[in-house]
């Protein structure tokens, strides 16, 4: 008896202590998961800071350099042509400059609210915060992008781009997380004049037969 009693004790030791593991299995999950979270918004956040003061400083020669008009006699651009040369030559500095100030980041921080953890949206923010620390490791790449776009019969609208690209590895004793980024900041648009055709057809609701007479 006092040994089916003990047997009876173990048992119950054993599916106590398996269901604290199962607790505890699902609440690190849940923690782990909100952890990505946070620290995916917090590298985004600062990415993009660190972007637009890199930027920033790089206005003043941005637009200057990057294009090179031709006019016609009444000043009007009629022709444009891109320094591909010096393009490549700034897309390398803003990248390098982009990833020093990634890379020379010492910590950052995310907090994650205890509340959280049970998964109601009453609780998220109840409780003190546990803090945890990540380190940010990054790798950027930087490349002007051009778009055209019609803006009239004789007028095309022409843009330049500066699209940054930045792969960010956050490494902690929580998770180990990849977050992508990526920024398409306008720097210049310009509008481009031709001649005006001395005859328009807008013939997208011609019938053949419309248009046979016209060319007859």
């Amino acid at each position: 008896m006092w040994v089916y009693k003990r047997r009876r004790r173990r048992i119950r030791l054993l599916i106590f202590l398996f269901f604290c593991i199962v607790i505890v299995v699902l609440l690190f999950i849940r923690f782990r998961l909100i952890f990505i979270t946070l620290c995916k918004n917090e590298i985004q956040s600062v990415s993009q800071q660190i972007v637009n003061n890199v930027v920033t400083g790089k206005l003043d020669v941005l637009d200057k350099e990057l294009l090179q008009f031709e006019k016609d006699e009444n000043g009007e651009i009629t022709f444009v042509n891109s320094n591909v040369i010096y393009m490549n030559k700034l897309a390398n500095e803003i990248s390098i400059d982009i990833s020093k100030e990634i890379n020379e980041l010492d910590y950052l921080y995310v907090d994650v609210p205890i509340g959280s953890l049970f998964g109601s949206d009453m609780l998220n923010s109840v409780g003190p915060d546990i803090k945890i620390r990540f380190i940010p490791v990054g790798d950027v790449e930087t490349d002007f992008k051009t778009e055209f776009s019609s803006t009239g019969i004789n007028q095309t609208k022409h843009k330049v781009f500066l699209e940054i690209v930045c792969e960010i590895q956050a490494l902690s004793i929580v998770a180990d997380t990849l977050v992508s980024t990526t920024l398409r900041i306008p720097i210049v648009e310009t509008v481009i004049v031709v001649g005006v055709p001395s005859t328009y057809y807008h013939l997208e609701s011609w019938r053949n037969d419309d248009i046979l007479n016209v060319l007859e």
